[in-house]
């Protein structure tokens, strides 16, 4: 499953970008795709990790269902981790002046 949801990260995240640029072209560099698709790549990477220990721990912190935890803070970490990542890898693409 794992290697499964890895595939999915540069079609998806592809055709979220081909969209943006149907529907509002700005002529965004190489170095900007790049980047972008190694954010993904790097925060899937980091929840996968945390899922695969929030569910294994779930039996052992009072016996939880992961279903009913671990769904809603992967959601919330998923957006925290992908708007700090986005930011973070801009701002070094412009501060490189790669742009």
């Amino acid at each position: 499953m794992t290697i499964f949801l890895w595939g999915l990260v540069i079609p998806g995240e592809g055709f979220i970008l081909a969209v943006k640029e149907l529907l509002e072209p700005q002529h965004l560099t190489i170095i900007f795709y790049t980047v972008y698709f190694l954010s993904a790549l790097l925060q899937v990477g980091i929840l996968l990790s945390i899922c695969y220990f929030m569910i294994m721990a779930s039996p052992l912190v009072r016996g939880l269902d992961p279903d009913l935890y671990a769904i809603p803070l992967l959601t919330a970490m998923g957006d925290f981790f992908g708007t700090g990542l986005l930011t973070a890898m801009v701002f070094l693409v412009h501060r490189m002046g790669l742009y």
